[in-house]
């Protein structure tokens, strides 16, 4: 998708981007490339499972960019552990 604001030109992929455009096509697309079906065919399931599909792959980039950021040698972990769970007997 190319959307112009003025001067600026923003390019999304259809698979990860997030504008309500590109958001509705990805729905259209999953719908009928993943789930086989029309709009006009389609029941409840089926639009709930091309969305699911729709959520899973922005979130599955973004998953995959954090365990990249994991990786990198100058990463820092934070860790927590609750006093209820270090119990003295």
């Amino acid at each position: 998708m190319i959307a112009t604001t003025g001067t600026e030109i923003q390019i999304e992929d259809d698979r990860t981007g997030l504008a309500l455009e590109t958001l509705r096509r990805a729905l259209a697309d999953n719908l009928l490339y993943i789930q086989g079906k029309f709009p006009e065919d389609a029941d409840f399931n089926d639009l709930y499972m091309a969305l699911a599909y729709t959520v899973r792959d922005r979130l599955q980039q973004r998953w995959l960019r954090t365990q990249q950021t994991y990786g990198r040698p100058d990463a820092k972990v934070v860790g927590y552990l609750s006093a209820e769970f270090c119990g003295a007997t």
